[in-house]
Parts: structure tokens; C-alpha cells; sequence
């Protein structure tokens, strides 16, 4: 009877590590799913802020998200110079919208911040950056890039 129990045991235990180690594994594969998901929407977002901020700059290049671009083929692609400003808000706020489905908490307080800066015109430069690097800032810890890769921050070029 003993002799019984010992191998109904070690069946209970080797059923119990297979179901946990099949559990775990659906459970990161859902995990890098949604992590995927994020990163095309943030790709999307951060795409369409370079939009709209490029059509209401006289010139793209002069501000420093854009500054040292010139030298690589193609830096410019997708920043339709003949699009106007309302086309480039229209994209942008579909990302904005888009990403209130599945960004972080800590991302959805960054971008409406970052969208109420935009909308009033009294707001000065400095707290517009100052938004585009918060938000910046939280997406990359969303995607869980390290704090200590994040650039010191984004400002206009001189």
C-alpha cells in the first residue's frame, strides 16, 4: 500500500509540474503578445507625433528629435511634406486614441498631458518637450527599456 501511494504521489507531483510549466509558458507567451501589440501601437504614436510636429515646424530637421537625421537614405520617410497640419493632427490623434486601448496608466496620464500642451496655444515650448519626454519616458518604461538608456531629454536644436 505504501509502495502505492509513493508512485500515486510522484504521478500527482509530475502532473503538477507539467500543468505548471504549460500554465507559465502560455501565460509569457501572452505576456510577449501584448508586448508586441504595444510596441506597434507606441511605433504608431511616436510615427504620428514626428508627423504632426514636422508639418507645424517651417522645417523638420531643425528640431533635435529630427537633428543629425539628414546623413541617414530615407530619414524623412512616411513625413509627407505636403501633408497639412490637420491631416497630421488627424493621424496623430487616432494613435493617441488607439493607444488609450492598451498603453499604461502611467502612458494614458503622459499622453493626455502631452495632448492638453498641444491643444492650448498659451502652453510655452519648454512644457510641450517637457511632455513629449515624459511620455517618451513612460512608454520606454511600459516596454520596460531600462531608466538608465533614456536620453537626458529632447529639445529644440539652437
Amino acid at each position: 500500500m505504501a509502495q502505492f501511494l509513493s508512485v500515486l504521489g510522484a504521478i500527482a507531483v509530475a502532473a503538477l509540474g507539467a500543468a505548471s510549466t504549460y500554465l507559465f509558458t502560455k501565460w509569457r507567451e501572452r505576456e510577449a503578445e501584448i508586448r508586441k501589440e504595444k510596441m506597434e501601437h507606441y511605433k504608431e504614436l511616436i510615427h504620428s507625433l514626428n508627423l504632426f510636429l514636422a508639418s507645424v515646424s517651417p522645417s523638420p530637421s531643425s528640431l533635435s528629435i529630427f537633428a543629425g537625421l539628414e546623413k541617414y537614405e530615407g530619414w524623412q520617410e512616411g513625413i509627407n511634406s505636403t501633408a497639412s497640419v490637420d491631416e497630421a493632427k488627424g493621424k496623430f490623434t487616432a494613435a493617441a486614441n488607439k493607444s488609450f486601448i492598451i498603453a499604461s496608466n502611467e502612458v494614458v496620464v503622459a499622453l493626455m498631458a502631452l495632448l492638453d500642451a498641444l491643444k492650448d496655444s498659451t502652453t510655452a515650448e519648454d512644457l510641450r518637450w517637457q511632455a513629449v519626454n515624459r511620455l517618451i519616458e513612460k512608454i520606454r518604461f511600459d516596454l520596460g527599456v531600462s531608466k538608465s538608456s533614456l536620453p537626458i531629454s529632447i529639445k529644440l536644436a539652437a
